[in-house]
């Protein structure tokens, strides 16, 4: 009699490592190409909502017959401290977080005083750029905040107020003399973890603002923060969320550059080695010669 006899073969141990060898060496490979296809659509997203937020910007404009000012600190002004960007919340199709600030102020005008006005810990995707991993959202003393990573452009600093947003600012477009194409909107600027304010209202540099709704590209930081001995004036350089002077210009988490938004609508990339050429862009009217980067 005749026995059928089926023969399994074992997987030797050399066999094993090799496979694993390939797997490891694929996922080698594979990993940084899938990490900059990630980086790329998240800078090209991050254009889109700096696209947006200008286009608003627009609408503004268009209903008001001028940009809003970036922040307004008058004691008698009815919606002090209030940012930029939540005053374009109805051209954003945020209309209901734009009733959520009308009901507010009209409960509290104190933003900063109990009860906290709502928004202040309301997320707006628009103003968070998608390479920021806090997505939005601080908890700083055990306070949510709702962050932004994008700041109006103030010009060559808070003080000099020669760009398009900046503290008590009304800049009409007539008034850009340099040309909208030329002429910086909106620019990228990550908070730090110990931001005390976000999109919804601020305080700033001496209640100016400043590094919180706007920030100007050559920022003298002797006043800012002396006691870190950041450089002064600014410059448009790499930083990070542990950077002690990250705060005072404008950076991102984009690999080697940032995304700004124009006068006209446009977004453009830049790299930091165009940080000789912003000082001419930040300025409405300044009649400069914009050089070759």
């Amino acid at each position: 009699m005749k026995y059928n006899r089926s023969y399994r073969y074992a997987v030797t141990l050399i066999e094993v490592l090799v496979v694993c060898g390939v797997i490891a060496l694929l996922v080698g490979l594979l990993g940084p190409a899938v990490q900059r296809v990630r980086a790329t659509a998240n800078q090209t997203s991050c254009a889109n909502n700096l696209h947006q937020i200008g286009l608003a910007l627009h609408q503004f404009h268009d209903s008001n017959g001028k940009l809003p000012p970036a922040t307004l600190h008058r004691l008698n002004a009815p919606d002090r401290y209030l940012n930029w960007h939540a005053r374009i919340l109805p051209y954003l199709e945020q209309d209901a977080l734009a009733e959520i600030t009308r009901v507010d102020f009209a409960l509290n005008p104190y933003v900063f005083h109990s009860p906290r006005h709502r928004n202040h810990s309301n997320p707006v995707p628009v103003f968070q750029c998608p390479s920021d991993p806090r997505k939005g959202v601080i908890v700083n003393n055990g306070m949510k905040l709702a962050i932004t990573d994008y700041l109006g452009n103030s010009g060559l600093s808070r003080v000099s107020r020669d760009g398009t947003l900046y503290l008590e600012s009304a800049v009409r477009f007539s008034e850009i003399w340099d040309g909208m194409s030329h002429t910086l909107l909106v620019g990228e600027r990550p908070p730090p973890n110990d931001s005390t304010t976000g999109w919804y209202a601020s305080v700033g540099v001496h209640g100016s603002g400043s590094t919180t709704s706007h920030l100007g590209v050559r920022e003298s930081t002797d006043d800012l923060e002396a006691k870190y001995l950041c450089p002064s004036p600014s410059h448009f350089i790499k930083a990070t969320l542990l950077s002690v002077c990250g705060h005072t210009h404008f950076w991102s988490f984009h690999t080697n550059g940032a995304n700004f938004a124009f006068c006209d609508g446009s977004v453009r990339f830049f790299s930091y080695s165009a940080d000789s050429i912003l000082p001419a862009l930040a300025t409405r009217a300044g009649g400069e010669t914009i050089p070759t980067e």
